[in-house]
């Protein structure tokens, strides 16, 4: 492993574990075993740190999973589920990097505090979540041309709605210790879907 990489990589295990204010950048510089010298060659501070750890670790964790699902086949109903379920598989992807960690939360919280600080990743993000939404009112377009959505209700609402569950669900499951984040998407997401069964 490269030491670019090495260091985004220990650092966003401290980030995951300590959260972005509970680990300094000492003890990051510490983890990695390097001189603070050598590590200011690499990064300037904690804040540009965060930035590229996010803008990769968000194409690697939510954007390419959010993707993936549009190419599926089958009822739009499981396809729906299988999108919404694409965000869950974040919580594997951190366990392989840190097994301390039991759930998303730690990363959702990286997340925000991402974006609040680095505008080019609040962009890639409105970006990424405008394309998700595209790809699901296109996905329920072709449910309702099926005759398994019903046709009377409009596609761009119905995609709103799927995100504003899977949002609120996301939100839901940052305050509820223990709760799985997948039986809680697919239960939100299920009752919604029932709404839109033609």
């Amino acid at each position: 492993m490269e030491t670019r990489e090495m260091i985004m990589e220990t650092a966003f295990i401290g980030f995951l574990e300590e959260g972005f204010h509970g680990i300094s950048l000492n003890e990051i510089i510490k983890r990695t075993g390097m001189t603070k010298g050598a590590f200011y060659h690499y990064f300037k501070s904690k804040e540009t740190l965060l930035k590229e750890i996010m803008q990769k670790y968000f194409h690697t964790f939510i954007a390419d999973s959010m993707h993936q699902f549009v190419v599926e086949d089958g009822p739009i109903h499981n396809r729906l589920q299988k999108a919404a379920m694409s965000i869950s598989g974040v919580q594997d992807k951190v366990k392989v990097l840190s097994p301390n960690i039991a759930d998303i939360r730690s990363f959702l919280l990286l997340l925000q505090q991402a974006l609040l600080i680095d505008e080019s990743l609040l962009e890639v993000y409105q970006s990424s979540m405008k394309q998700t939404k595209l790809a699901i009112t296109d996905m329920l377009k072709e449910g309702q041309n099926q005759k398994e959505i019903r046709d009377d209700l409009d596609p761009e609402d119905m995609a709103e709605m799927v995100n504003v569950i899977i949002k609120g669900t996301l939100f839901e499951n940052s305050l509820t210790s223990g709760a799985s984040i997948d039986v809680m998407l697919r239960d939100n997401l299920s009752t919604l879907l029932k709404l839109f069964k033609a």
